[in-house]
């Protein structure tokens, strides 16, 4: 530890883990093996910030891969939920998208990117990094909508829809039954032989699918995110949805598919989830400091406490929502500290209980 808490200790820690994981392998992990791990200046480039936080030498800060169109070649993003949480001032000027797996780290810190260096956030609490099940659902399936649709067009083709459907664990009772997915496909396309299902009519269809397990209520529409399905009436379908329906299971006939009715699905067991905080302690460190903190003209550290109150969110599972349903807040009209917090909690309050906002420079 001495090594590394000494004045070239953030160098040293560097070279332990280029040794560690190897050169050929960090390399291999970039977008483009010419890429380095210092910029312009001397400064830390993303796939250094990734490579310290997560392992992975990636070059982009959004969840998963992503393809290039047909070019067979794909941007890669973080892997999987990472221990400690990343958030610039980069999407704040919206230059980024910062995924998920960042902004809902496994631990309550932070590491802030600024227009100059690297500071800290955190908080003491777990559940300040808990999200609302709409958006668990949300984040679950963009990011695999996004992978069918990489040029960010907002459809995807109805080729794929088995594909990401099989992604999101779609239950095989349903994906084998032709009936079944004649009937999702006449539900999906915006027009007969259109070929193309737009986002908004996927997340309201899919979201009421993989929440409730419940196929009727999805195709259906009628999901109150308020109600339960055990006290929820019969639907009563209209002639244009009987006709569909027998549409479809004509056409399934056709091919030679299975045209049995649809099982009725019962809704999954509730699972044990802790709701996110409202209201949390949160905890700012720059290790330069500021001006108004310094003695004899020197800058000291600073550490500043605050308090985030956050707004309760609606439930929007199966309500129309963009796809870029960010916390992008435009970059404009607040400090740049709280400018980056907001990226993470749109709604935020946040009150400084007094003190000045800290300088992120």
């Amino acid at each position: 530890m001495p090594t590394f808490c000494s004045s070239h200790g953030v160098i040293n820690f560097t070279f332990s883990v280029l040794r560690t994981k190897g050169v050929a392998a960090v390399r291999g992990e970039m977008d483009d093996s010419a890429n380095t791990l210092t910029g312009a200046f001397g400064h830390c480039t993303q796939e250094l910030v990734n490579l310290l936080l997560t392992g992975q030498a990636v070059s982009n800060v959004f969840d998963g891969s992503v393809p290039m169109g047909d070019t067979g070649l794909s941007l890669h993003g973080v892997p999987y939920r990472a221990r400690i949480g990343y958030l610039t001032q980069l999407e704040a000027l919206r230059y980024c998208q910062v995924g998920s797996y960042y902004k809902s780290p496994q631990f309550p810190v932070w590491v802030l990117g600024s227009s100059s260096h690297f500071s800290v956030g955190f908080a003491l609490d777990v559940r300040v990094c808990e999200e609302s099940a709409s958006a668990q659902l949300f984040q679950q399936i963009q990011r695999v909508f996004k992978t069918f649709d990489p040029m960010e067009t907002g459809f995807m083709e109805m080729a794929s829809l088995a594909d990401s459907l099989k992604q999101l664990g779609v239950t095989p009772e349903i994906l084998s039954n032709e009936y079944m997915m004649a009937r999702l496909l006449a539900r999906l396309e915006i027009s007969s032989g259109a070929g193309i299902v737009l986002w908004d009519e996927y997340w309201k269809v899919i979201s009421v699918l993989l929440h409730t397990n419940d196929f009727e209520l999805a195709l259906s529409g009628d999901y109150d995110p308020n109600g339960t399905t055990e006290s929820r009436p019969p639907l009563q379908r209209s002639d244009s949805d009987l006709a569909r329906e027998l549409q479809a299971q004509f056409d399934a006939e056709e091919r030679g598919g299975s045209a049995v009715q649809a099982p009725v699905n019962a809704p999954p067991p509730d699972k044990p989830k802790q709701d996110p905080l409202l209201s949390f302690d949160w905890f700012y460190y720059n290790g330069l400091g500021s001006n108004s903190n310094s003695t004899n003209g020197q800058r000291r550290p600073q550490l500043t406490k605050c308090r985030v109150t956050l707004e309760e969110s609606a439930e929007f599972i199966g309500r129309s929502v963009p796809i870029d349903n960010s916390g992008t807040s435009g970059g404009h009209g607040s400090p740049p500290l709280e400018e980056i917090m907001k990226t993470k909690w749109p709604s935020a309050r946040i009150d400084w209980l007094g003190s000045p906002v800290p300088s992120t420079d």
